[in-house]
Parts: structure tokens; sequence; C-alpha cells
């Protein structure tokens, strides 16, 4: 995800539009803008996606229009790997604000970040007011790749290879597994009257 979102921005000019792609569980918008305009601008992706905003930290310095900041926005559906809640939450966020070398400018900004009514803050940030914006005053735990690992960590993959499940399993009250053993049986049954008692049938031989 990470190296998809640096070849997207990779070669955006200063104040080009908004790169956006939306799919079911992430959406991405890369941007390259300058100290400047990064303050002025809004990042919608729509399609569940929250609003992200902007604020240098230092505001005791003019901003420098001749700085490059490179914006790299992920928001994950935080439900993409739960069968059980088919809710689609696109909170869990990757923010990556870099210079153009590609030197992390996170620490230098805060966000605020509006999600779609009745989906909650990301972690890590605050409420100040009733459906209001989220703020996030620390970017440094919105790194892609960690809420990348995050996603992931938080998913019910590990039960689909959970072999020590099966001992607890009650195979017995299970009336697939009786199907599964009677076409066992009809298999074996069928291979062995093939070559015992179908022996001279030409077809066989």
């Amino acid at each position: 995800m990470d190296s998809i979102t640096t070849n997207l921005v990779k070669y955006s000019a200063p104040d080009d539009p908004a790169l956006t792609i939306n799919t079911g569980n992430f959406d991405i918008i890369t941007q390259t803008l300058n100290e400047c305009s990064i303050e002025d601008a809004v990042f919608n992706a729509e399609n569940d996606s929250p609003l992200f905003e902007f604020t240098r930290k230092n505001q005791s310095t003019p901003c420098d229009s001749e700085k490059i900041v490179k914006v790299k926005l992920v928001s994950f559906n935080s439900n993409a790997f739960n069968c059980s809640n088919l809710d689609i939450e696109k909170n869990l966020v990757g923010i990556e604000l870099e210079d153009s070398q590609g030197n992390s400018l996170n620490e230098e900004y805060s966000a605020e970040i509006t999600p779609k009514k009745g989906v909650p803050c990301p972690n890590s940030c605050k409420v100040q007011e009733i459906d209001g914006p989220c703020v996030c005053d620390d970017l440094s735990d919105f790194d892609i790749k960690n809420q990348l690992q995050v996603l992931v960590a938080n998913s019910r993959i590990g039960e689909i290879a959970n072999l020590d499940a099966l001992k607890d399993w009650e195979f017995y009250k299970s009336f697939i597994f009786y199907i599964l053993v009677a076409i066992v049986l009809i298999t074996l049954l069928s291979a062995i009257l093939i070559l015992t008692k179908a022996k001279k049938w030409c077809v066989v031989e």
C-alpha cells in the first residue's frame, strides 16, 4: 500500500488536482502541494471516507510557498475482515506528509478528520464537539504500514487456519459430516468393485 501511494504521488506536480482511488475496503488520496496551500485544502475521497484538513503546528513563522508537501492518505474499512459486522467504517486512516526528499513531515502538522456520520473517530484523536471533526494533534500513529498491520491484526483471518479448534468440533452432531462420510464410502466401494469384479472388462484392461 505504501509503494502504491508513493508511486502515485511521485510524478505529481505542485497544486495538481488530487488523485483519488476508491474501493469498497479502502480509499487513497495523493497530492503534491506547497506549505501554504496545504492549509487551505480539504481532502475528500467521498465513498464513505472521512474529510482531512491539516494545520501547521508552528504558526509563529509564515508558510513557505517554495516548500513542497507530498500528501498520501489512505482510509481503510476497519470491518474489512469482520464477517460479523458488514458496516463500512473507514475510520482506520493512514497519513503520510513528506517533503520533496521523502522525509516525514507528520510531526509538523496536526489534522482534523471528519468521518461519515455515525463512524467513530480514529484512535488517538479526540472530539471537541458532537458531530464535529476529530482533532488529531499527533500524526505519528498514522503510518500507512502500521495501520495496515492493525487492520490485519484486528481481523479474524487467523481463525481460518486455527487447527486447534477442530479438536472441540462435535462432528457427530454435524449433518454434513455424515454426507462426507457417505461420499467417501461410495467412492471406495466403487473403486473396489471396478478393480475386482470388473477386472475382465476390456475397458478396464
